[in-house]
């Protein structure tokens, strides 16, 4: 209560006067009012809400006093000491006025509170509820200019902050009150609407509150100062508390009468009931979103059973059929729109869908991390190959071993896991599919080979023949032979395979790229191949076609030897095609260089394959055993300068830069050559000899 004066000489009577309304104001609880006040130098008021409890006849009694329509009785006089004096003579009224004056708050705080609550500000649609909510609480309730708004989390079974006002929401929102702590676990735990006063009690409540919660709440409050009085309600539903509003004065002058607090008593009822208004329309809008997110889950669900059925169907009727792999892989990229490739466990491509140059796999694909797990566990991997592009790796299993790899470049923006299922699926049945097709590989195999040894032993017969027939050799085509000798240490790198096996898909690989046909066996520790060429072809364009084979089997990553027998026409012939490949083999031996050797190009090796090696001996010894002698006697090296004269077929220049002498050098060696042997170098006849010698001497020292 204040009573403004700046003169001096009224201090007294203005003592007066305070100490005969503090008695009042105890009393009504009203210290925070401003119940009378100057407003000018002859005029004073003082400030009612509400009129209504005045009877005219005492406002026309009370003279020099009149009612304006704004609520406030206004007293006229020269000097406030006549104000004095008329107000002792009316202290009849005074209590009166009084309780008008209270009466008039509270009902002005009731009607504010009501119109502001049921008012279209407070929607349980709006997602700042809370805030709006405490906004209307400390502007509709005196001496109110903060609050908090917490909310019970029954997992951590503590009161969190869920709005505030007046407070810095950085340091709030991290504070945790355990129902027994601190005025809001009181009121939580008591269910209890609670007003605090008085400093020592506000004190005494808050004591219990945590060091850490307290901090925080120190850090988080922009007042200047602690509050002075302190409001709180539970937030009720069903007998269950579900939080606490928390209201703060913190002028010094601050305080919440008793009939704010019973105001509030049944606000809090309203509060509750919006509040749980708001949690079921929350709780509802939650539901509708689940229930749609559920929906379009479904529907996509259901889209994507309808893909894999569709996919289904597509697939059992291209294998029913028999259409084959590509047909497969043609299907799968129409279904997803990704670039594929099927690979077999060689990593040789078998079939391929959408790609072009850059689709490629990343060098040293089996020892990633990604395709080693995708071995091990049989599932599904994705290898990045950069920020937006990834290469997912799925296993094609067949007989509980990988043999093979489906592979999808796939971009991050695009792709979804419904293609990856897709994929998933149809690995399997292209697992199914190479199952097939290698048993059929096998069982031809296993047939070529129990004819080839027929035709090797001239076991020729009209079963035979049929048999032949069937595995599409034709009696009357071109055929040679070729023989794959393979080194043990050929490493198949996945599921323990053989090197033959390997062998043998990189050798059917390289017929495919070639379009060569033909049928693959194993002999003998060997593989033995047919490579068939139609009756009518040129030989000029099989032996090119042949040397563009011979080129990619020279790509082969591992240690083998391939030779090539001649060509035949008609596979009655292939016993002799079959022998010069295995004497391509010896000569490979022999020289110890190279992998691939053709009959065709070997020239002067094969006859003297087949003479008697004593014989070659002789030959050699007749024609350069005394230059031998020599130089083993004398420690010279014209041996050596005679095998580089012949390989340089004379050139002189070229002989002398081998040699690195000088010509009159070469000129002194070959002088000395002609003397020992007793010939002639210029001599055709001679030089043949010597030439002849020299290639069969090289051959019986490889």
């Amino acid at each position: 209560m204040t009573f403004k004066h700046s003169n001096s000489e009224q201090q007294h009577s203005r003592h007066y006067f305070n100490e005969l309304l503090r008695e009042w104001s105890v009393h009504f609880q009203l210290e925070h009012l401003s119940l009378w006040e100057c407003l000018n130098k002859q005029s004073y008021c003082i400030w009612v809400v509400d009129s209504k409890f005045f009877k005219k006849t005492d406002t026309e009694r009370a003279s020099h006093f009149s009612v304006t329509e704004n609520y406030v009785v206004t007293f006229i006089a020269d000097k406030p000491e006549a104000f004095l004096a008329h107000l002792r003579k009316q202290r009849h009224w005074l209590p009166i006025l009084f309780e008008s004056a209270l009466a008039s708050q509270q009902y002005a705080i009731n009607r504010t509170l009501w119109r502001e609550l049921t008012d279209d500000l407070v929607s349980v649609f709006d997602g700042s509820f809370y805030e709006k909510l405490l906004n209307i609480l400390i502007d509709s309730i005196p001496s109110a200019d903060s609050g908090l708004f917490l909310l019970y989390n029954q997992r951590t079974r503590k009161l969190a902050v869920r709005s505030g006002i007046g407070f810095d929401q950085e340091y709030y929102q991290k504070i945790q009150i355990a129902p027994t702590e601190s005025i809001a676990g009181t009121t939580f735990t008591k269910q209890e609407l609670l007003v605090f006063n008085d400093e020592g009690a506000l004190c005494k409540g808050m004591e219990s509150l945590s060091p850490d919660n307290k901090r925080l709440l120190i850090q988080a409050n922009k007042m200047s100062q602690p509050p002075h009085a302190v409001l709180s309600f539970p937030i009720i539903n069903d007998g269950r508390t579900l939080g606490v509003v928390v209201l703060q004065g913190s002028s010094d002058k601050a305080c919440f009468p008793h009939e704010v607090a019973t105001t509030m008593y049944h606000i809090m009822d309203y509060v509750s009931l919006l509040f749980g208004r708001y949690q079921n329309h929350r709780d509802t809008q939650k539901t509708k979103r689940e229930l749609e997110i559920t929906y379009r889950a479904l529907r996509t669900e259901h889209k994507q059973l309808q893909k894999t059925l569709d996919l289904y169907n597509i697939l059992t009727t291209l294998i029913r059929n028999n259409k084959g792999i590509k047909e497969i892989m043609r299907a799968m990229y129409e279904m997803t729109l990704t670039p594929i490739t099927y690979y077999d466990e060689l990593l040789l491509p078998i079939a391929s869908c959408g790609t072009n140059n850059s689709h490629v796999l990343p060098e040293n694909f089996l020892k990633t991390r990604e395709a080693r797990y995708s071995i091990r566990v049989k599932k599904w991997q994705l290898l990045k190959l950069d920020h937006e592009n990834l290469l997912l790796i799925i296993p094609v299993v067949g007989a509980e071993k990988v043999i093979g790899f489906l592979c999808a470049w796939i971009n991050v923006q695009t792709f979804n896991d419904s293609d990856r299922t897709l994929l998933e699926y149809s690995a399997s049945i292209l697992g199914l599919e190479s199952m097939k097709r290698q048993a059929i590989d096998n069982t031809k195999r296993q047939l070529f080979g129990d004819i080839f040894e027929q035709i090797i032993s001239n076991n020729f017969n009209e079963t035979m023949l049929q048999q032949a027939k069937n595995l599409d050799l034709n009696e009357k085509d071109f055929y040679t032979v070729l023989v794959c000798e393979y080194g043990h240490d050929v490493s198949s790198s996945i599921n323990e395979k053989f090197a033959s096996e390997a062998c043998m898909k990189w050798l059917e690989q390289a017929m495919r790229e070639m379009s060569i046909k033909g049928l693959v066996t194993h002999r003998r520790g060997n593989i033995v191949a047919f490579l068939s060429f139609p009756s009518e072809s040129d030989k000029r364009a099989i032996d090119q076609k042949l040397t563009r084979f011979c080129a990619r089997m020279n790509q082969f990553p591992s240690h083998i030897k391939v030779g090539i027998g001649r060509l035949e026409l008609g596979f009655i012939r292939i016993n002799q095609s079959y022998n010069d490949a295995k004497q391509c083999i010896r000569l490979l031996h022999k020289k110890k260089s190279g992998k691939i050797y053709r009959f065709s190009s070997g020239g002067i090796d094969h006859l003297l394959m087949n003479h008697d090696s004593d014989e070659l001996h002789l030959f050699v010894d007749d024609h350069l055993g005394l230059l031998l002698e020599y130089d083993v006697q004398k420690n010279k090296d014209l041996l050596h300068t005679l095998f580089v004269y012949l390989e340089n077929n004379r050139n002189l220049q070229k002989t002398t830069e081998a040699l690195s002498i000088h010509h009159n050098t070469l000129y002194y060696r070959i002088s000395q050559i002609e003397q020992i042997l007793s010939v002639k170098l210029s001599s055709t006849e001679d030089w043949m000899n010597l030439a002849m010698a020299w290639k069969i001497y090289q051959f019986l020292h490889d």
